[in-house]
């Protein structure tokens, strides 16, 4: 279809892009309109773009803050997070060698004290992750592998 006219009107001018002067201005939008400029003031020869750059130049691009990576304070397990702590495997839980894996363990159980409220709708309905009343709420004991063979037409160990 072809418009009655065919006088259309001169495009927008400049001025309609400029924004009210009330208008706060955008931190993001100035830090990229400046990333644009360096890149086009940049040198494009390959020969400037291949040489090593010097220790100055690698640090410009740090971020303020710590610059040893094992100091930062979401890597830390606890303690001072500038004392580069290092726990050992006793402190984290470990108990025994290499052969401690065949042997039983301690039962782990505990007092149940209530379910979780359910947050989301992923999570099961309340009553679903209560235990039963007949038996303990953890881990029981895990019996010894050693000196049981393994039944394959069963698919367990021992018996």
């Amino acid at each position: 279809m072809v418009p009655p006219k065919l006088d259309l009107p001169p495009p927008a001018s400049a001025s309609a892009d400029v924004k009210a002067p009330n208008w706060p201005k955008d931190p993001d939008e100035a830090r990229r309109k400046a990333a644009i400029a360096a890149r086009k003031k940049q040198n494009k020869d390959p020969m400037e773009a291949s040489r090593i750059l010097t220790p100055s130049e690698l640090n410009s691009g740090r971020t303020t803050g710590k610059s040893d990576v094992r100091g930062s304070d979401s890597l830390q397990p606890g303690g001072d997070p500038g004392a580069h702590a290092i726990l050992s495997p006793s402190q984290l839980g470990y108990e025994g060698g290499f052969m401690g894996m065949f042997k039983g363990n301690k039962s782990e159980t505990a007092e149940f004290k209530g379910e979780p409220t359910r947050e989301s709708l992923t999570q099961p309905p309340a009553g679903y992750q209560t235990p039963s009343p007949n038996f303990a709420y953890g881990t029981g004991p895990k019996d010894s592998l050693v000196n049981k063979e393994y039944n394959p037409s069963a698919g367990k160990y021992g018996e």
